[in-house]
């Protein structure tokens, strides 16, 4: 078992199975380099205790969307797993985007997306897990889900 994998059980988290890219015409990962960029991944196959579809600041609360990007977090590392093989082979996440479908004149973006984040720092740590970060406020997202998140992590052993 490696380290990061130990210190994901020993939390108490369990990484879903990957998600398959929707077409043939992308990928949910692709490495160039030192770098790993993840494509956009949802509230897809996520556990019925996340509302997958919504608007933030009408139908959804802010804890609420915390809980979603926290568990997109995870569908993501099931991504980095899959290509990478291990996730000890992430020397650091780079930057992680958040957009948020909501109201326009709904303003607690950050907080939302801190769910992932959170993620990231308790499994990699404060060096390797804190990462650069854009949220973004959008009037609709695609099929109507309320989070989507991307992220690039750079690789051990690969100079970026």
């Amino acid at each position: 078992m490696t380290i990061v994998e130990r210190r994901l059980l020993d939390l108490g988290y369990v990484l879903p199975k990957p998600r398959i890219s929707p077409h043939p015409n992308r990928r949910m990962a692709v490495r160039a380099g030192g770098v790993l960029y993840l494509s956009g991944h949802g509230p897809y196959q996520l556990s019925e205790e996340v509302k997958a579809k919504g608007r933030f600041g009408e139908d959804i609360s802010v804890e609420e969307g915390a809980k979603v990007s926290r568990a997109i977090a995870f569908s993501m590392l099931a991504t980095v797993k899959e290509v990478l093989g291990d996730l000890d082979q992430v020397k650091q996440v780079i930057r992680l985007t958040g957009m948020v479908n909501c109201a326009p004149d709904f303003v607690q973006i950050p907080p939302i997306i801190d769910g992932a984040s959170d993620v990231f720092l308790d499994i990699f740590g404060p060096e390797a897990g804190c990462h650069a970060r854009m949220v973004t406020g959008m009037a609709s997202l695609a099929n109507g889900i309320c989070v989507e998140l991307c992220a690039d992590f750079a690789i051990r052993g690969v100079s970026v």
